[in-house]
């Protein structure tokens, strides 16, 4: 049990395949066609050896790692359990992948120092931008792109960017609230590295219960979400598998006119699921429908109440 011994998947029972310097005993052929099939769906998670003192807890940590779409082929089964390799080949594991990442990083986050030693895990450099300067690429901008974390568990999933700062002054008949939220819209998120933030709400209530706060304000970002038609699906549907894209990006990638960024009659919510966008080049397996990311009230004082005391200033970075 204290070997780190990780089983072959139970479709290769029937044909059970040794792993040098790892051997396993056959299975019984009964037991193995039923196992090849997946009809015994069995495992055996082992930790050891663990020596601990009478009523000492030890925290035994793993995870349990779903995915959709691991079966895109309706014949697959056919080749168990023969031919356990075909099956395998067969079957698709990205979103599995994704996910078993997530949990990872929910366990240690990436580019988080949680003992404060100085060390925040591992990254990669992602070059975006480079010039050619004599024979060499040298690079303009560049990102860092955090995927291992410190070691140490933080037991963290995804938040919320931090809360603006809030000055609230008494007016006559309400409140006058005022926020500085350059940390809101600039924090990067744990897992995208990279900022998240999507908008503001304001709400007000007579004491701090969540039944007793209403909005009173709100402002969200312009951005859509793209739905595109997966005819890869063992039933055919639309799926989000995108961020969101603000109106100048879908502009630019659908736009109709010869420079399509500058395609200003282009709208994404006149391609809706039932009238969806049909890519030209691609007419038969390139479809999408655009619906807003939340509410889209994004323009100070007329679609949203929130007005912004200097308006037209740059980003400040």
């Amino acid at each position: 049990m204290s070997s780190p011994e990780v089983d072959f998947p139970s479709f290769f029972s029937a044909h059970y395949r040794s792993i040098p310097p790892l051997t396993w005993v056959p299975i019984p052929q009964d037991i193995a066609q039923l196992a090849a099939r997946g009809l015994t769906p069995e495992y055996l998670l082992s930790w050891g050896p663990l020596h601990h003192l009478p009523g000492a807890e030890i925290p035994l940590i793993f995870a349990i790692v779903g995915g959709e779409n691991l079966h895109v082929d309706p014949t697959n089964y056919l080749n168990l359990p023969q031919r356990p390799d075909l099956y395998e080949a067969g079957l698709d594991f990205s979103d599995l992948d994704k996910n078993a990442l997530v949990a990872r990083w929910v366990y240690d986050n990436p580019g988080v120092d949680t003992d404060d030693d100085g060390y925040f895990g591992e990254f990669r450099v992602c070059v975006r931008d480079s010039v050619l300067v004599g024979d060499q690429w040298v690079a303009q901008k560049a990102d860092t792109q955090w995927y291992k974390g410190d070691g140490i568990p933080d037991f963290r999933g995804a938040l919320p960017p931090p809360a603006p700062f809030v000055w609230v002054t008494p007016v006559h008949n309400g409140l006058h609230v005022r926020f500085n939220g350059q940390v809101s819209e600039t924090e990067k998120d744990i897992f995208l590295q990279k900022p998240d933030f999507e908008g503001y709400r304001v709400y007000i209530g007579r004491d701090e219960r969540v039944a007793s706060l209403s909005v009173a304000a709100s402002y969200d970002i312009e951005d859509y979400d793209k739905y595109r038609y997966n005819l890869s699906l063992e039933e055919p549907d639309w799926q989000l598998t995108d961020e969101p894209f603000s109106k100048d990006e879908l502009r630019c990638l659908y736009g109709l006119t010869p420079d399509p960024c500058n395609d200003t009659a282009f709208d994404p919510l006149r391609h809706t699921q039932m009238s969806p966008y049909r890519h030209p080049m691609y007419p038969n397996d390139s479809l999408f429908w655009f619906k807003p990311h939340d509410y889209n009230a994004s323009t100070y004082g007329i679609s949203t109440p929130i007005t912004k005391t200097y308006p037209d200033m740059p980003d400040p970075r």
